[in-house]
């Protein structure tokens, strides 16, 4: 009931979804309105199915505390993301 008006952790944590529809929505800090008028809110109760991250990359969490160490030493590798992320244009003045 709450995250019907403020923004809960549950509320925002959708917006950093693997799946496009969610990471484009619930993008308000504060009041959920803001998401209402513009289209673009998730359910809270979607947050207990989200899968977080990029798809392809390994979980941080499964390469193990020496490799999370030694990771800003190796050479960096070339990672590709599209932007799929929805454009809003907004015109001012003429």
């Amino acid at each position: 009931m709450l995250s019907l008006v403020w923004v809960t952790p549950n509320v925002h944590k959708i917006h950093h979804s693997r799946e496009i529809s969610e990471a484009n929505s619930n993008y308000a800090n504060l009041l959920t309105i803001f998401d209402r008028i513009l289209r673009t809110p998730t359910p809270a109760d979607r947050a207990r199915r989200v899968v977080y991250g990029l798809g392809g990359r390994e979980a941080t969490g499964a390469a193990g505390f020496r490799k999370l160490l030694t990771t800003p030493f190796n050479s960096a590798e070339q990672v590709v993301v599209p932007d799929t992320k929805v454009r809003i244009e907004a015109r001012f003045g003429r």
